[in-house]
């Protein structure tokens, strides 16, 4: 059995016309049927049976498309493969995510890339938005979620998503506040913010001042697990996307509440080198990072809206 075989059947079986498959291969109709017939007794059946309208594909024909369609990528796949090993190209990556992605979004890619690409491996750091920007930038990851754009022509920046930040407590204080909850209490609640986002502590302190009131009770920490203790265990709240809970959320032990402030919604961006000169398994894995985040976007699940 020879790969022109398979690939000229797979061409006829496909556009179900000799004549349409011996003008897309350049090849003669008698050079494609040659073939197809040798095919045919190699296998001790017939593929294709003519009609007045063309050919169509036997039950032993529809057995070997089939087969033939997964024969066929798995060879452009290794071509693929050794033409960028041949260029030098590298099949490990390190992709930056933030901890609430490194919850919801790390097993699916990984998932899907294993599923899709097992040859690629990947290894995720988990850190916060201003670190991440620097280590792609340094060189360190090779792709990275980050809140802001980058400017250079080393890098491309694809907008994602906008996420809102929510107010995240126990389920059971949830419940005892009044609502829609409005900006006045959410100053008075206890809170533990996450000591590392300054971005998020600007644009609350900000919309208080539009208010002439602060906050009144805060503690900063910058672990996550230091901040869900403080929510379950000492009645305090936080300050975050839905997704840094989700898995509390879900359990019902955790419970939010959207907060009153629309300029509390994150843009997130995927930076990663400039697509023009990515390997093709570097653009294998851009390509799967954004199919998964839009339909972690259709789903609903964390109220992402895709940035048009």
């Amino acid at each position: 059995m020879e790969f022109r075989q398979l690939k000229y059947f797979y061409t006829v079986a496909n556009m179900r016309s000799l004549s349409e498959a011996a003008e897309h291969l350049n090849v003669s109709q008698p050079a494609i049927g040659m073939q197809i017939r040798k095919l045919e007794d190699l296998v001790g059946s017939k593929l294709f049976i003519r009609h007045a309208r063309g050919i169509r594909l036997t039950p032993a024909g529809e057995i070997m498309l089939d087969h033939t369609s997964d024969i066929l990528n798995k060879i452009d796949i290794l071509y693929t493969t050794f033409k960028d090993i041949r260029k030098g190209s590298k099949l490990d990556f390190r992709i930056g995510v933030t901890p609430s992605l490194g919850r919801v979004f790390v097993p699916r890619l990984m998932e899907l890339c294993y599923d899709q690409h097992p040859r690629i491996s990947l290894l995720f750091s988990q850190n916060f938005h201003e670190q991440l920007l620097t280590d792609v930038l340094d060189g360190n990851l090779d792709f990275s979620f980050t809140k802001k754009q980058v400017n250079s022509q080393n890098f491309e920046t694809v907008p994602l998503y906008k996420e809102p930040v929510r107010l995240i407590g126990s389920a059971e204080e949830i419940k005892k506040l009044s609502k829609p909850i409005t900006l006045d209490q959410i100053a008075h609640l206890p809170l533990v913010l996450d000591g590392r986002d300054e971005d998020l502590e600007m644009l609350i302190l900000r919309e208080l001042t539009k208010i002439n009131t602060k906050l009144s009770d805060v503690i900063k920490v910058q672990s996550i697990q230091l901040r869900k203790n403080y929510i379950a265990n000492h009645s305090r709240f936080a300050l975050a996307p839905s997704a840094l809970f989700h898995s509390e959320i879900i359990s019902g032990s955790f419970d939010s509440i959207l907060m009153p402030i629309p300029a509390l919604r994150r843009s997130i961006h995927l930076v990663g080198p400039v697509i023009e000169n990515m390997t093709t398994a570097e653009n294998q894995i851009r390509e799967l990072i954004i199919k998964i985040i839009m339909e972690m976007v259709d789903e609903g699940n964390y109220e992402w809206e895709l940035i048009s």
